[in-house]
């Protein structure tokens, strides 16, 4: 006689497979950030937990029961077997072998932390703010001792414009000075002293270095003259005053015939630049300076040299033989070399001495190096107020 089927068993055998099923599910997510050995680990505690649950079905179906077919769902029928089955293919569908980590990335590297302590910041400024105070100090003492000519950049900068008709304020010497031989003018370490006018419409002094190195100066170095009432008369532009030996005391003497040699009675010490220059109006491009026997044009494009020639005529009347001789033989070698230059020089003689001609053509080649012999010769494109300024503080006249 066949058992009755009990309807609570089918219940059961149902829960018991949902109850796997959720298991499955469980380990299959577990598997995936789970190392080997534990997966190993929860194969056993799968095996163990299902086969107490699992027991093969012996009972009446309920077709037999009531005559009336059932369809069975091959899903809720679930043996040991087909359980392990899926155990081990889920376990085998793993691949993790014993270095679970060397699939791991690294996404950054803390550094030990360098910033320098707050201390030796602050010590390090403070020496960089020390070296800033003392740097003109140290430059006038490297200057004084290795004969140098550094300088401080104040942010300055330098307008050559021709069109600037400001002028800055010259470094100047306040002190008006007498023109007599106990007069001394200091400029640094270097002596201006012992002014004496000559018969001959000269200005002689001493100029003397009295450091041990030689002193330079970029400035252009001008004596100013004054009347008793301090109206200014004229200036003179030592134009040789740039490199002074240490030690070393030198005779110079200046022309000053007409209004400085009858009417100045004082002077005083005036540096300046170009850019003190005011400007000048050219007629048809041109400066003529003359003095004496010598005549000098200027040409300029857009104010700024371009060509010279000068015409200067020796006159031998009042010159003895053996100076006639020496200065003819200088004044033809210089020819000479100019010639080798490409300037145009010639030497005519005539029977009042000799006659010397100078086309120097910046457009055609000319070198200036050849030229530095003669101050009255300006490098090309040199401004035109700059010509003007020094030639008339020459002692020329210029138009």
């Amino acid at each position: 006689m066949k058992e009755e089927n009990n309807p609570n068993t089918i219940n059961n055998d149902n829960q018991d497979i949902q109850i796997v099923s959720n298991e499955l599910e469980s380990i299959s997510k577990t598997i995936d950030n789970t190392p080997t050995n534990q997966i190993n680990d929860n194969n056993q505690s799968v095996n163990s937990n299902v086969q107490p649950n699992v027991q093969p079905s012996n009972t009446l179906s309920q077709e037999e029961i009531t005559g009336i077919k059932v369809p069975v769902q091959e899903e809720n029928t679930v043996n040991q077997e087909s359980v392990q089955e899926n155990v081990n293919v889920i376990s085998n569908s793993v691949n993790v072998d014993a270095g679970f980590n060397s699939d791991a990335t690294t996404i950054g590297t803390v550094k030990p932390d360098k910033q320098k302590s707050p201390i030796a910041m602050i010590f390090l400024f403070g020496i960089l703010i020390l070296f800033i105070m003392f740097m003109p100090n140290v430059l006038e003492l490297a200057n004084e001792y290795f004969g140098t000519n550094f300088a401080i950049n104040d942010g300055a900068e330098a307008n050559n414009n021709e069109e600037q008709k400001e002028e800055e304020t010259p470094k100047v010497d306040e002190t008006y000075y007498t023109i007599d031989s106990s007069s001394t003018i200091k400029l640094d370490r270097v002596e201006i002293t012992n002014f004496v006018k000559d018969n001959a419409g000269k200005l002689n002094f001493v100029i003397k270095n009295t450091g041990t190195v030689m002193y330079k100066t970029d400035k252009k170095v001008y004596l100013d003259f004054y009347d008793d009432s301090n109206t200014i008369i004229g200036r003179r532009y030592l134009d040789t005053f740039k490199e002074i030996s240490g030690g070393i005391s030198n005779n110079y003497s200046l022309d000053i015939l007409g209004d400085i040699e009858n009417s100045a009675t004082k002077l005083r010490l005036v540096l300046r630049s170009d850019d003190d220059y005011p400007s000048v109006t050219l007629t048809n491009n041109q400066l003529v300076c003359e003095k004496d026997n010598d005549s000098i044009t200027y040409y300029f494009d857009t104010n700024r040299l371009t060509r010279i020639y000068e015409s200067f005529t020796y006159d031998r009347t009042y010159v003895d033989d053996v100076t006639y001789s020496n200065d003819l033989l200088m004044y033809q070698s210089r020819v000479n070399n100019m010639n080798s230059t490409g300037i145009t020089s010639v030497l005519t003689n005539n029977e009042t001495g000799f006659i010397v001609t100078t086309s120097i053509d910046y457009n055609n080649g000319a070198v200036y190096s050849s030229l530095v012999y003669n101050t009255n010769y300006y490098e090309a494109n040199t401004y035109a107020k700059v010509v003007s300024f020094e030639m008339n503080a020459k002692g020329y006249i210029c138009r």
